[in-house]
């Protein structure tokens, strides 16, 4: 895969302003990619195996994300060359059509100039000067179609880069669903009462702020992070792997007043744990469709609202990173995937994941929580 991933920032490197940038983001995914394929490999539990999963499924969703980018910066490359070489080809075929002419005409009759000599003497000099500009634009349509060909053999490498990513994508996801459904641990008591209170709210709550104020405090046992949940706050990574569509104060998706963000990502996308905790509900609200609230600690509340799957129950503990669920739409085949990356067909819908932060029972501003530059699972 670094051979594909060189080619591509070879070809990108005449489109983007800074290659370097090419060459870290591709550098990045290659590495992700191998450090999450070995973790993989190297899970002797099932706790470590979700883990494995989960980190494997956000590097190939990385991975796609950046070869979708790229592949569109091929296409509108490969459009400019093939008009730059229209351009030169009707230029350099009125001059060589004229030269073919010219040489199929007998010696006598180019001695015998019409002008006389002197003008004679003007022409043999005026296509003395012509040829060097000649040798140039061949030259320059030369290179412009070895471009042309280094795209196309990006593209083609990308491809199936794309297929065997898509692929991988599609095994991960079976894998985690068929871990999580084997997990033998029974739920404890607590989290059984936990899963009682958490069905109660549910039946009488029709917002997600009512919901969150009829989930009853729950003292946690503690959970492997280095640091807590408040004491990371600005370096929470992003449950999704999504842009920024709306902040507090603008309209949700179900057409309400935000009180908290909402991330716009592909429907196929996985949603992940953004901080161990525990799970204090997990199933559909009214229309806000399926739900998650997170408890990272004791009095903290972390709500994700609009997953379209949801792989985990009410008093599940989960560690930082862990899959909760989809958003809900399939992954594409990669001719789906494909011609909406380099055409403007709309093939990959979209999704949208809300989210939610409270403290303290007050609704905190999660733009000061999360960390919108790495989008990673560190911290």
């Amino acid at each position: 895969m670094r051979a594909v991933l060189l080619a591509l920032c070879l070809v990108l490197a005449a489109t983007v302003a800074r290659a370097e940038r090419v060459e870290a983001a591709l550098e990045q995914a290659h590495d992700a990619l191998t450090r999450a394929s070995r973790a993989l490999g190297a899970a002797d539990t099932g706790q470590a195996q979700l883990t494995a999963l989960g980190q494997a499924v956000r590097a190939h969703e990385d991975a796609l994300s950046l070869y979708r980018v790229a592949l569109r910066a091929l296409a509108e490359r490969e459009g400019v060359l093939l008009a730059d070489i229209e351009r030169n080809r009707e230029s350099l075929a009125g001059v060589l059509s004229s030269l073919q002419t010219m040489s199929r005409a007998p010696r006598s009759a180019l001695l015998a100039y019409p002008a006389g000599p002197i003008a004679a003497t003007r022409a043999a000099r005026l296509m003395a000067n012509v040829s060097p500009a000649l040798e140039a634009q061949i030259a320059s349509l030369r290179g412009q179609l070895d471009r042309l060909r280094q795209v196309r053999g990006a593209q083609e490498l990308s491809r199936v880069e794309i297929r065997g990513l898509l692929s991988g994508l599609q095994d991960l996801r079976a894998r985690a669903t068929a871990a999580l459904a084997k997990r033998e641990d029974a739920l404890p008591v607590s989290a059984r009462e936990l899963a009682r209170q958490g069905q109660a709210a549910a039946q009488l709550a029709t917002t997600l702020g009512e919901l969150a104020a009829l989930l009853p405090g729950f003292a946690q046992s503690g959970h492997s992070n280095q640091i807590g949940f408040v004491g990371a706050q600005g370096r929470i990574p992003l449950p999704v792997r999504g842009t920024l569509s709306a902040g507090p104060g603008e309209p949700d998706p179900w057409g309400r007043v935000s009180e908290g963000i909402v991330l716009s990502a592909p429907a196929y996308s996985e949603v992940s744990a953004p901080w161990s905790g525990t799970i204090r509900f997990a199933g559909p609200l009214t229309d806000y469709g399926q739900i998650v609230v997170i408890e990272p600690e004791s009095g903290v509340l972390m709500v994700l609202a609009g997953l379209g799957r949801i792989d985990r129950t009410t008093g599940d503990t989960v560690l930082r990173g862990e899959r909760l669920g989809d958003l809900g739409g399939r992954i594409p085949d990669s001719r789906e995937f494909l011609l909406e990356a380099t055409t403007d067909r709309a093939l990959i819908a979209g999704e949208s994941l809300y989210i939610e932060l409270r403290v303290q029972d007050q609704i905190v501003d999660p733009l000061d929580w999360f960390d919108f530059a790495t989008k990673g699972q560190d911290g």
